[in-house]
């Protein structure tokens, strides 16, 4: 029995987002389509939701809370949900649960593991940085440490803290395992406060951004986090301006490597330091399928036209044979036998049809999208495999409130029947990922963004 299969003492969960009757779900169906992105938004949902006293998941046997873990990282280990479990929260009062497995730091809540304490290397990034804001005439109130408290008598103490053109911001340095529950917790509290807050690492190691505590901070911002060295100071002291790296994940499509991610960095200031939160993460994403969709413009532009053009006009997946097959010989994906065997043909006429409709302003044309979208609902909804492809039409809806406003009751019955499922779903999701996001580029971010393999590049890309 593999690891996977033994962490998953919890085989199925209470969803309570679903429909009376509808709440009892497999852990793998759930788990298993997960992106690296999608494990990272799911367990930031389910913390919040715990948080704010309404558990979206519970333990059918003893009705406790549940939360999202990441099996203990191994060369074998999938980073995405393939790699994750569900666990009760540590609590000594719960009723006994056979399901139950014994707590580790995390579940805790702590925030660094034994030996990544704060060390030299933490202190001495903290003194830079308040550096740094020393070079810059438009920054005041300059302090390390100093502890910040609210109205309710709740406080946090940043690694630094300063005003920034009437802007407070408090910095966390971030070199070691930051647990969820203390990156959202600290997120919410300085919000609430009215303070921006950042997290910045340096470049040192950075193979550490492939680590979980990592992974929740920038992918839940859009692939995009700061980041302090050097060379940055001298730009500084230079410019007599503050300014970070700024680390962000994009697509690379250069045939014939699959389509892949791999960390950009560019000299930021105050415009992006300061940047709403939402706003920051918003833009990063379209950063990242503005990216893509123009380098698949560059490589398969009149490819990728035909075959929307036949979209358009309700060709099935056939018909496009020669375009699929030259596209996915150079992004390394799966043949169009495969693609049709599996259903692929109903799942891209429903995300034409539902991008149409979301995108259609004509008052006199929605009737007509949202016809064809409902059309085209009603298909991949029944197809031999629709179970499979139930969770990206879920995630379809939740990205497009458009979307999911236009379901229609059976339509969403339909879908809840299929997320619901006693069988287990296969991935298919997986399969084509890459394809789907080279036809439409604004699923991408949810489809392929993963930690890169590798960190950016040391030479400074621009300086503003």
């Amino acid at each position: 029995m593999n690891k996977t299969i033994q962490l998953r003492a919890i085989e199925t969960v209470t969803d309570t987002t679903m429909p009376p009757g509808q709440q009892v779900r497999l852990a793998r169906n759930i788990l298993d389509p997960l992106t690296e992105v999608g494990l990272s938004e799911l367990r930031a949902d389910v913390r919040t939701a715990y948080v704010a006293g309404h558990p979206r998941f519970r333990c059918p046997g003893c009705n406790e809370p549940l939360f999202v873990a990441q099996n203990p990282a191994s060369a074998n280990t999938p980073r995405d949900g393939r790699g994750a479990h569900f666990k009760h929260h540590a609590n000594v009062d719960a009723p006994p649960c056979r399901k139950r497995t014994a707590a580790n730091l995390h579940d805790i809540g702590a925030v660094k593991f034994p030996g990544l304490g704060e060390g030299a290397d933490h202190s001495n990034l903290k003194h830079m940085l308040a550096f740094c804001l020393s070079q810059d005439p438009n920054v005041t109130d300059i302090e390390v440490e100093r502890q910040i408290r609210a109205l309710d008598g709740s406080w946090r103490q940043p690694d630094v803290s300063f005003v920034l053109d009437g802007q407070a911001v408090a910095v966390d340095v971030q070199l070691a395992a930051a647990s969820l529950a203390t990156i959202l917790e600290r997120g919410t509290f300085y919000a609430a406060n009215k303070i921006r807050h950042i997290w910045v690492t340096d470049t040192a190691d950075l193979d550490r951004l492939s680590q979980l505590a990592f992974r929740d901070s920038y992918l839940n911002m859009g692939g995009r986090i700061f980041a302090l060295d050097a060379d940055v100071v001298a730009a500084c002291v230079e410019q007599s301006r503050f300014q970070l790296w700024e680390l962000s994940i994009m697509p690379r499509l250069a045939p014939p490597l699959p389509l892949h991610n791999v960390w950009e960095r560019d000299v930021v200031d105050q415009e992006t330091i300061l940047m709403d939160p939402a706003a920051r993460k918003a833009e990063g994403q379209k950063r990242y399928r503005r990216s893509l969709a123009s380098q698949v413009g560059q490589h398969f532009g009149p490819q990728r036209a035909s075959m929307r053009a036949a979209l358009a006009e309700g060709k099935p997946l056939e018909w496009m044979r020669p375009e699929w097959t030259t596209i996915a010989r150079q992004i390394k994906g799966r043949d169009i036998d495969t693609a049709i065997t599996q259903g692929v043909g109903a799942v891209l006429a429903w995300l034409y049809a539902a991008e149409a409709y979301a995108s259609c302003a004509e008052p006199t044309a929605r009737p007509v999208a949202l016809a064809a979208m409902h059309q085209a609902t009603a298909t991949v909804l029944t197809i031999r495999n629709a179970k499979d492809w139930a969770p990206l039409v879920e995630t379809v809806c939740t990205m497009s409130p458009p979307v999911q406003a236009a379901l229609t009751p059976d339509h969403r019955d339909q879908l809840n029947t299929l997320l619901t499922t006693a069988e287990p779903t296969t991935s298919v999701i997986r399969n084509h990922a890459q394809m789907l996001s080279v036809l439409f580029p604004w699923v991408a971010f949810k489809l392929l963004v993963k930690a890169p393999k590798f960190g950016p590049s040391i030479n400074r890309r621009n300086s503003h």
